[in-house]
């Protein structure tokens, strides 16, 4: 496969086409502030996320007290904030990031084109890579927010497509700026940690410009030495080591929250956990947050299935923790009695999880897990894009809902295909597309619900330009095997 030669239209009008996508990211950055509450406004464009506190309030402190703290997130979003920090105050900082985020968004739809033209040879499959990843608002909803999904994204482009051109054009150069790009994508999703490795193997297997050993560890060397710095300051702070997060795989806002005996009981059987998502198992138990007008604050959601049962507990047993679950959320009651009911929730739900492991092993271990996984997967890809009822919105948001929903089910059914049988697929010869992208997108997808146990929908954010890429190509490749041969000539 040729590398790029700037001879196709999609290459000669770059600049119309960044144009255009940042014209587009824009117009959902300012679709997502007019649709969201003003209580999340933080800024001019900037909105508030549930985890936001986490990313900037350690910037603050080193600011005003030399302190990076509380320190669970790496720095992969503070350090992007503590730059504009320097030269202006909190809120100017916060939308200036989103301008940061936006920029690298619509840079990253092209470049997520040019990616396909190089890997698949096809101009017709970059164009459509282009145009669905422009329309498409599942990412770059997030651009708004003050969160790492966004840059995940942008950044997970970029080293790709600098990561190629390194190999194409044999340039060191390019070799350690791709290392330095997958470190900052380990500080903003530290489970990438563990395809720093495959990535240096793929790197020195396919190079073709002599010294494999050097280059390999040159691409390596960034994050070494950043990596290594944080562990370094973990170790002088925390007196622990703590290559990546410090609190373990949740925080301690987390850990020490009433939800936190509750969702480690549902992982034992595979439920939905996420408080936000209304009408999940977990609102049922009174944890929720926001959306509650969508199910009553959970007390519309279907109890725990069947499987979520052994002999030590029925419904009536986990109806009773949840009714004590929102008697505690009311702060109705004494602080002795608000501690006796903390402590009782705790001690009958890890009572629950530890029969539940004995009397159903296999629930456990295994069916879980592919629960874990399902829970994941079954989204439309718009339920955090608009939250208010299909029925309450107007036509034309109707239809802009559905097309995203197309877009993301697409992207999902035939990505995942094409993970499967990319590898056969001629257009990637010459590329390292075969073995690093469908390798990196099912790692990602399975190491959250297999590992972890975890089962966010927003997981799949970051992945779903590969998802989409690899659905065009594997569609345009059938296209190409299946059309009609021109006839003969008369």
């Amino acid at each position: 496969m040729k590398t790029l030669t700037g001879k196709t239209l999609i290459e000669r009008r770059w600049a119309m086409l960044i144009a255009i996508a940042l014209l587009m990211r824009a117009l959902y950055v300012f679709y997502h502030i007019s649709a969201s509450e003003p209580g999340i406004r933080i800024g001019t464009f900037a909105i508030f996320t549930g985890d936001t506190e986490s990313y900037l309030l350690p910037v603050e402190n080193f600011i005003d007290h030399g302190s990076y703290k509380p320190d669970y997130r790496l720095p992969g979003v503070g350090i992007p904030y503590w730059l504009f920090r320097l030269a202006m105050d909190p809120q100017a900082s916060r939308d200036g990031l989103v301008v940061f985020q936006w920029l690298l968004s619509g840079v990253s739809v092209y470049l997520l084109a040019l990616i396909t033209l190089r890997w698949s040879g096809s101009e017709r499959a970059s164009w459509a890579v282009y145009g669905l990843f422009l329309l498409s608002a599942y990412s770059s909803w997030y651009d708004a927010s003050i969160s790492s999904d966004s840059l995940s994204v942008t950044v997970l482009i970029i080293q790709i497509y600098i990561m190629q051109l390194a190999m194409d054009r044999q340039r060191i150069p390019l070799v350690v700026l791709a290392g330095l790009l997958l470190t900052w994508l380990v500080f903003l999703r530290p489970v990438c940690a563990a395809l720093v490795a495959p990535a240096a193997y793929l790197l020195f297997r396919h190079w073709k410009g002599g010294r494999v050993w050097r280059t390999a560890l040159l691409f390596l060397l960034p994050f070494a030495v950043i990596d290594g710095a944080w562990a370094v300051r973990n170790w002088r702070v925390n007196g622990q080591f703590n290559p990546l997060t410090n609190e373990g795989v949740m925080p301690v806002y987390v850990t020490d929250g009433r939800w936190w005996e509750v969702m480690k009981f549902m992982q034992c059987w595979g439920g939905d956990y996420i408080w936000w998502n209304p009408g999940t198992t977990m609102r049922w138990f009174g944890v929720w947050k926001g959306g509650g007008n969508m199910d009553d604050e959970g007390r519309k959601a279907e109890p725990p299935p069947p499987y979520a049962y052994v002999p030590a507990y029925n419904e009536d047993s986990l109806r009773l923790v949840a009714d004590d679950v929102r008697l505690l959320a009311t702060r109705t009651l004494s602080t002795t009695d608000s501690l006796a009911t903390a402590v009782s929730i705790a001690t009958r739900l890890q009572r629950y999880s530890e029969e539940y492991k004995k009397d159903a092993p296999f629930n456990y271990h295994i069916m879980s897990r592919i629960r874990m996984l399902k829970n994941m997967l079954a989204q439309n890809g718009t339920e955090s894009l608009v939250i208010k009822p299909f029925a309450a919105m107007p036509l034309w948001e109707k239809g802009w809902k559905l097309m995203q929903i197309a877009l993301f089910l697409f992207s999902l059914i035939m990505g995942s295909a094409a993970m499967i049988v990319m590898r056969w697929m001629p257009q990637n010869e010459g590329t390292t597309f075969r073995k690093w992208v469908p390798w990196f997108t099912a790692f990602t997808i399975l190491i959250y619900p297999f590992v972890f146990r975890m089962c966010e929908w927003r997981y799949l954010v970051m992945i779903f330009p590969l998802l989409l890429m690899m659905a065009v190509m594997l569609c345009d490749g059938l296209w190409e095997r299946l059309r009609p041969s021109p006839g003969p000539k008369t």
